[in-house]
Order: C-alpha cells, then structure tokens, then sequence
C-alpha cells in the first residue's frame, strides 16, 4: 500500500464524509431523577385510562416541521401515588405525536405513547421455531411515574417539553413491585 498515492488518500477522505455525514443529530438533553424532580410541579405514580384526540395546537419549538404535521391528545390517568405536588385521584395530561400524514421523519421527536388497560404477553419456549413446553400467560396494566408542570388550563405537560415528551416519563413494570403476602 503506498500512502503517497492520490487514490489512497481520496478513499480515506470519501469514507471520513460518508462517516461524518450519518453522524448529525439533533442533541437531546438528559435530565437526571434529581433535576426531573425538581423541575416538576408534580411527581407521580400514574396509570393510563382513556386516550381523547384533542383540537390544541402544537406550541413550543418544532425543529422545522410544520404545526399541522402534529396531532394533541389528552390522557386521563388514574393517580396511584404522589411523590410531589398536590392532585386529586385523577389527572389529563396533553401530549403531542406526529399526524398520519407524515411518511419519513429524519432525527425525529421522541413523543411518548400511552396504552390503555391490560396488555397481554404470552411466553414460550422455541426450540427449532416450534413453542415446547408450556405457554405462560400474562398480562398486567402499564404503570408510569410522571414528571409534570401544571397547565393554566388544570391540565398538566410533560416537564421537558412536548417534542421530547417521552423523556418525562418512565415506564414501571409491576413485576419490580412486591407485595409481603
């Protein structure tokens, strides 16, 4: 291999562009527990119970996507425990996501997504792509822990914004819950 040879020298280049070209990102903060925490007029344990398509328009900072490219949803939770801030047993929060319209979406948004009521798994052992053994089913509700600001509205948001609303919110899984019998 000779290093003085042009060709070397433009593959080294034309593979560093191509590199460099896949690497742009949009940069997302990471916000510890302690500043989510403090951030937040609420803190809570939340389980999700009805999803409602909501008129309100996308506010905030869009990273050039248009406002209609978003849709708004309000969701009604149960409240389960609160950490921080004061709430009734039951709470709406407005999240955004994008709109059916929208096809591909380089260096998205990270909306968050909630289900409603039991969601079933089934698992099972493969050997060879065929199930041995028995077939454990179950299924529990989706728990949350919320980080919210309240709204002026009465309704609360997700405390790092709407665009990156799924930063707000952590999933729990009721298998990490043990109850003493």
């Amino acid at each position: 291999m000779n290093v003085l040879n042009p060709r070397y020298w433009f593959s080294i280049l034309l593979l560093s562009f191509i590199c460099v070209a896949a690497c742009f990102a949009r940069p997302v903060p990471f916000w510890s527990y302690e500043k989510l925490t403090s951030e937040s007029d609420v803190v809570a344990i939340v389980e999700p119970v009805e999803n409602i398509p909501t008129p309100d328009a996308f506010y905030g900072f869009s990273y050039g996507h248009p406002t209609n490219d978003f849709s708004a949803t309000d969701t009604h939770f149960k409240v389960l425990t609160v950490f921080k801030g004061a709430v009734t047993n039951e709470l709406t929060v407005l999240h955004f996501s994008y709109s059916t319209n929208l096809n591909i979406i380089l260096d998205g948004a990270k909306f968050v997504r909630f289900y409603v009521g039991p969601m079933q798994y089934q698992k099972r052992a493969l050997k060879d792509g065929k199930p041995v053994g028995g077939i454990i089913e179950f299924g529990h509700h989706p728990i949350w822990i919320a980080f919210l600001k309240r709204r002026t509205d009465g309704r609360f948001e997700p405390v790092q914004g709407q665009y990156d609303s799924a930063a707000s919110f952590r999933e729990l899984h009721e298998s990490s819950f043990y109850v003493e019998p």
